[in-house]
């Protein structure tokens, strides 16, 4: 009989620490967010700049305190909830934002703590070095590969006119011709960096349209009919040039 009554009570006790709100639960009804607005942050929570602090709450939510630390940075008494602060206004060095908000029935709401760490500017350029430099290695190298890829693959002769590829057909800005865009050629936003097989010129060349396309291969399959084009190989090529340019001396 003890024993079923203890059942009871304990029963009793667990409904009762559900049904009852937890004032550790209701006080973190703040969300906080923070956003950059100009500087520098990373995942570890050092930033340096200028940052926007913003809170959500309930729907009813008429007031927030900002804090830093100890210190209030503004009571904003309208929605959207925010403040905008700089680093370089505090010491460097270790800190933590909050807020505490009021509801239109006066209940007040907490946030959750965030720590950050403010830095000097020398420090956020010091760090963004360390960040960039490996990635930049990182591109010349991919850069370099890619320059290498396109010379070897132009002067193995590429595909035949009208197979250009998933990289798409270009047309040669100094002579006319076309050729297909490699897929591991260095892509320079405007075009892709490309050695036209051709006239041996390196430029930029954007992914011609089909018609640009139709029109430059009539053009080869005519000169080349003609004999006005010739295809040559890399030594011939050069040679050429190299005696087109001494006539153009004298």
């Amino acid at each position: 009989m003890q024993h079923r009554s203890s059942q009871y009570i304990l029963v009793l006790l667990l409904l009762l620490l559900l049904l009852v709100p937890l004032p550790a639960r209701a006080q973190q009804e703040l969300r906080l967010s923070l956003n950059k607005n100009f500087g520098y942050n990373d995942f570890s929570g050092r930033m340096q700049g200028t940052f926007t602090l913003g809170a959500e709450g309930p729907t009813d939510l008429t007031q927030v305190t900002f804090y830093l630390d100890d210190q209030v940075l503004r009571v904003d008494r309208e929605p959207p909830f925010e403040t905008r602060f700089n680093t370089a206004d505090f010491a460097p060095g270790r800190h933590t934002l909050s807020a505490v908000g009021l509801t239109s029935q006066g209940r007040e709401v907490r946030s959750a703590p965030r720590a950050v760490e403010f830095i000097t500017r020398e420090q956020a350029w010091r760090n963004l070095r360390a960040l960039l430099l490996p990635f930049l290695g990182i591109l010349a190298i991919l850069m370099s590969l890619g320059v290498l890829i396109t010379a070897l693959s132009t002067r193995r002769g590429g595909r035949r006119p009208g197979d250009y590829g998933l990289a798409g057909g270009a047309v040669c800005p100094r002579c006319g011709l076309p050729f297909n865009r490699h897929f591991f050629a260095l892509n320079m936003i405007l075009g892709k960096l490309e050695r036209c097989p051709h006239c041996g010129r390196w430029s930029v060349v954007r992914r011609a349209s089909p018609d640009e396309l139709e029109q430059a291969q009539a053009r080869l399959k005519a000169e080349s009919s003609s004999g006005a084009y010739e295809v040559l190989e890399e030594p011939e090529q050069l040679r050429r040039r190299i005696e087109e340019s001494r006539f153009e001396e004298d």
